[in-house]
This record gives structure tokens, sequence and C-alpha cells, in this order.
């Protein structure tokens, strides 16, 4: 009798154990699952802002501009996204002219910083200038 009793204890607590462990593997992979769907969310709204990005160079009289965006994401989440764009126009422009330019484009970023998952957004741009006679 006695190890019958001892049996049904360590079964009850084999048992306990593995519910545990199931449900700790349940929260990890939705855990995952979340961090996966805010990654395809960011993927979507980052092309959808560099091909804005794009049309409103376009409309400017900037054809053709090099854009490309640069993401940096920091182990609290924090997000600090870099546009370099390059154009011949913008090349012979003064630094005003440029600065000008910034202002414009952050415009574009308003409304997917306000829309991001609870991180810190933040924007930058950089003027990829090529020398003459390059």
């Amino acid at each position: 009798m006695k190890r019958a009793t001892i049996g049904f204890v360590f079964l009850t607590v084999a048992l306990i154990c593995l519910t545990g462990f199931c449900a700790a593997c349940k929260v990890r992979s939705q855990g995952a699952f979340r961090h996966r769907e805010k990654e395809s969310w960011y993927r979507e709204r980052e092309k959808q802002l560099v091909s804005d990005t794009r049309a409103y160079l376009d409309g400017g009289g900037f054809r053709d501009s090099g854009v490309s965006l640069t993401r940096i994401v920091d182990p609290e989440g924090s997000r600090h996204y870099t546009f370099t764009i390059h154009h011949a126009r913008i090349d012979r422009m003064e630094e005003t002219g440029r600065q000008t330019l910034r202002e414009e484009l952050t415009v574009l970023t308003k409304d997917f910083a306000h829309a991001a998952p609870g991180e810190i957004c933040e924007f930058s741009y950089e003027f990829l200038i090529l020398e003459e006679g390059l």
C-alpha cells in the first residue's frame, strides 16, 4: 500500500510538471507569434514609407532618386531609421535647401511614428553628395 501511495504521488507530481511545461511552451509560442506579427507590421509600413518618399521626391522634381532606408532596433525596442537619398539636383543644392527638404520629408514619417505599436521611432535623413569630378 505504501508503494502505491508513493507511486501515485510521483505520478501526480510528474503530471503537474508536464502541464506546467506545456503551458510555458504555449505562452512562449504566443509571444513569438506576436513578435512575428509586429515585425511584419513594421516591414509593410517601412516599404510603404520608402514608396511614399520616392513618390514625394518624384513630385518635387527629383525623379529617379536613390532612396534607401536603414533600421536599427535597440534591445529596448526603440527604432532609429535613416533615409539615405541621392539625386544630382540635391548635390547642387545649398545646405539650407537640403534642410528644407529634410523638414518636408519629416512630415511623411509622422503617421508612422504615431501608429507604431508602443516603440519609439526616430527618423533622420542623409543626402549622399558626390563630389564633382568623381
